[in-house]
């Protein structure tokens, strides 16, 4: 008899907190106590709505929710909903512990953006350690130590369940820079996460939108369709934070329409190559994720006639295509492939085009593709080549030219081909520079040539712009020598081959190598070295030997250019010398002998003195003759 009346007054106490609760439950919602309760640290959490009702304990209709959010590390979440319903299982609040059970809205935008203090970008140990200053980190002598206080203790984290939580009509949805408009849906959506930085787990997010303009048919190129099934493993949110995040997810995510602005996206993490494309245009792409790699099966395709690339220290823009994919069968697994049909280049962050041309390629071959993180691996290959690039002004390379070699170009146009590729961390290339109508001056010279340069470069170390050089050929035509006092024939050609030697490509460039030398005739050189307001003499006539062959060696130091030795010994001239080239002058000497009479000469300051008949064992002691049997 005691257990049924216990059970009775059981009974009647649910039951009337069952009739209680709605009369309760709403008066709170309408006087707005309910919103102040929960948004009693407005500087983490608010919420409002328009208005909202409840039935059920634990089920609330609400319209127009307005929800903002702001964590510890300053990022803001904010969502908007029209209307929806959410069923929340009370009694583990008393746990800290919240449990929706389901959740359903309608008309809804959503936006996330990271603090800017958290999203800059760390700086290497070389460079941080170069920056580090008193004027960074400020150090008072003066300031004493706050007394210690005592720490409260802080309260324990809430753990949040959600599932079978859905969407419709998702009208915007933004996430930094990334902003998506249009009509999507959320399908499914199950999570479990603890707050104050302790565990996060996805495992089933459905979503798609169509982005575009919506009144266009939904099968219209012009919008795009993009579809998301992705789950997140397990993993402690303060230890995996940014991308760092991204090596926990599993899953597809498709895209496949017309992109109105593709932003700055970068492939390769860790600014691997710097290779990154932007643009408007038609994209249809298929990532496969396994723990944040990009697997078998994945692939990209985004045609742009605004495309834009960046790849080392070049940008690109012009009409192209980027394409990629991911094969496991293949000996180089993902694939990314820029194309550029006509393209203007520029360099450093320049923004006016130094080269402009046709068929602009650059690809990357690596074993692996991360989202988090890329290593560059052995099997890693990046290379660009340039089919056609035309140089409007090539004053532009005269940031590369040595100040020592008193060269300067004044005027002239040119031709690009060639690129380069990087296995690993070796790169190797083939350049050719075709000059044309060009004008420089040689100290106090000028030159009227046109010339062809070809590079081959090997055992090159791209970060250290260093690169070996073999057979490397520049060519000279149609030259000419003005000076004070002369000018000689349009018709002058050389020839100078590099058969080895090292390149530092920098500005200005240093090269050091072995060459050698072939001339029609030795008029330039005669023209160059005699006082520039004289006038060609019979001496000039009977010295100008016919098809001269030699060889030099070059040596580039930091305030000079050292051609040591200088040897002819062709069609009965024999030629002897020792140059240095430093900003402003040339000091040597040059033993010189043909048809049985020889002469020695100093350079002082670019001028020659005349020092004697003979010499040469004199001028021998002073030049390294014994490096040409290396």
């Amino acid at each position: 008899m005691a257990i049924k009346k216990v059970t009775t007054r059981l009974l009647s106490l649910i039951g009337g907190v069952l009739l209680a609760y709605p009369v309760i439950g709403n008066i709170l919602i309408v006087s707005g106590a309910a919103e102040k309760m929960i948004s009693w640290k407005p500087e983490k959490l608010t919420m409002q709505w328009r208005s909202a009702w409840t039935l059920v304990p634990g089920y609330f209709h609400i319209e127009d929710l307005q929800l903002s959010s702001t964590t510890v590390r300053g990022n803001h979440f904010n969502l908007s909903i029209d209307s929806g319903s959410v069923s929340l299982s009370l009694i583990p609040l008393i746990t800290r512990t919240i449990n929706i059970r389901k959740l359903r809205g309608d008309g809804v935008e959503v936006s996330y953006v990271q603090n800017p203090e958290n999203k800059k970008a760390k700086l290497p140990s070389i460079l941080t350690e170069q920056s580090s200053s008193t004027s960074v980190i400020q150090i008072d002598s003066e300031q004493k130590p706050k007394p210690f206080t005592a720490q409260k203790s802080a309260k324990p984290p809430w753990t949040i369940r959600l599932t079978n939580i859905s969407a419709n009509n998702i009208r915007k949805a933004n996430f930094n820079e990334i902003t998506l408009e249009g009509n999507g849906k959320l399908d499914a959506l199950t999570m479990r996460f603890v707050t104050r930085g302790g565990h996060i787990e996805i495992s089933s997010l459905q979503a798609g939108m169509a982005v575009g303009d919506l009144s266009q048919p939904q099968d219209s190129a012009r919008i795009l369709q993009i579809s998301a099934d992705l789950t997140v493993a397990k993993n402690i949110l303060r230890e995996n934070r940014g991308k760092d995040m991204l090596k926990f997810w599993s899953g597809i995510i498709t895209a496949k329409g017309s992109l109105e602005n593709l932003g700055r996206t970068y492939f390769l993490p860790n600014a691997l190559y710097n290779f990154g494309v932007a643009g408007t245009g038609y994209l249809d792409a298929k990532v496969v994720l396994k723990d944040g790699e990009v697997v078998d099966g994945s692939h990209l395709a985004f045609q742009s006639e605004n495309f834009q690339t960046t790849f080392l220290a070049l940008e690109a823009s012009g009409s192209g295509e980027i394409r990629g994919s991911v094969d496991a069968k293949a000996e180089h697994p993902v694939r990314l492939q820029v194309a550029i049909d006509d393209f203007h280049l520029t360099q450093g962050g320049q923004s006016e085009a130094y080269l402009e041309g046709k068929n602009l390629v650059a690809s990357v071959r690596i074993p692996r593709l991360y989202l988090y993180h890329q290593e560059l691996e052995n099997r890693s290959q990046f290379s660009f080549d340039i089919g056609e690039g035309v140089i409007r002004d090539i004053t532009h390379y005269n940031a590369y030219l040595p100040r020592q070699s008193g060269l300067k170009f004044l005027s002239g146009t040119g031709i690009l081909r060639g690129g380069m590729t990087l296995n690993g961390g070796t790169a190797e290339g083939s350049i050719t520079l075709i000059g044309e109508e060009v004008s420089l001056i040689a100290r106090d010279r000028e030159i009227h040539t046109a010339f062809e340069l070809s590079a081959n470069l090997t055992e090159g170390d791209y970060g250290r712009k260093t690169y070996r050089l073999r057979d490397t050929a520049l060519w000279l035509h149609d030259t000419q020598l003005v000076t004070l006092g002369r000018k000689t024939k349009k018709d002058w050609w050389g020839k100078f081959v590099i058969s080895e030697g090292n390149l530092i490509w920098d500005q200005p460039m240093k090269i050091d190598g072995r060459m050698s030398l072939t001339m029609r005739d030795v008029e330039p050189l005669i023209a160059g070295f005699r006082d520039p307001a004289k006038k060609k003499s019979p001496l000039d006539k009977m010295l100008n030997v016919k098809n001269v062959q030699g060889q030099l060696i070059a040596h580039t130091k930091e305030d000079h250019i050292l051609l040591d030795p200088i040897f002819i010994d062709s069609k009965g001239l024999e030629v002897i010398s020792r140059v240095t080239l430093s900003h402003g002058s040339a000091n040597g000497v040059l033993f010189a002998k043909l048809r049985g009479v020889s002469a020695n000469v100093e350079i002082i300051d670019s001028k020659v003195k005349f020092r004697g008949l003979g010499g040469r064992h004199k001028v021998l002691q002073q030049v390294n003759m014994a490096a040409l049997e290396h």
